[in-house]
């Protein structure tokens, strides 16, 4: 999920200065779009930040961490993004290899209680291997 810088530091609560500093310095890794602007990526404000404030685990609200609501409802709406994409390339991959849909698949057919060829032979102990190697040996 690739966030603007503005909405990355919204999210953190940072100054955009701070991210380009960051980025400047080689601390943060982005991309940069055909549009020229940065993208930086969750996972890597996550590595550099921790979790957003509104995701972290603890007792504090996140209006008490300094999170509004704005910068929640941001992360809900990439990650939505993020899975939708998902399901639309999985979608593509299925017809690129003319793959039935989940819901299409039939069921595996029972297993046979009577599989065809020999049962192979059971092995109890090292004896048994070393004779059975032998045996093909020869």
């Amino acid at each position: 999920m690739q966030l603007s810088v503005a909405d990355a530091a919204r999210l953190y609560g940072k100054q955009r200065k701070t991210l380009y500093r960051h980025m400047e310095a080689g601390r943060l890794s982005y991309q940069v779009l055909g549009s020229g602007r940065r993208a930086l990526d969750l996972s890597e404000l996550v590595r550099v930040y921790g979790e957003p404030p509104a995701q972290r685990h603890g007792n504090d609200t996140p209006q008490a961490a300094g999170v509004t609501r704005d910068s929640e409802a941001l992360v809900w709406r990439a990650m939505l993004e993020e899975l939708q994409a998902l399901r639309r390339e999985v979608a593509e991959l299925r017809q690129q290899l003319a793959l039935p849909a989940p819901d299409q698949v039939a069921p595996a057919p029972p297993p046979r209680d009577d599989p065809p060829g020999d049962p192979p032979a059971k092995v109890h102990s090292m004896e048994d291997v070393l004779a059975r190697f032998e045996s093909r040996r020869h």
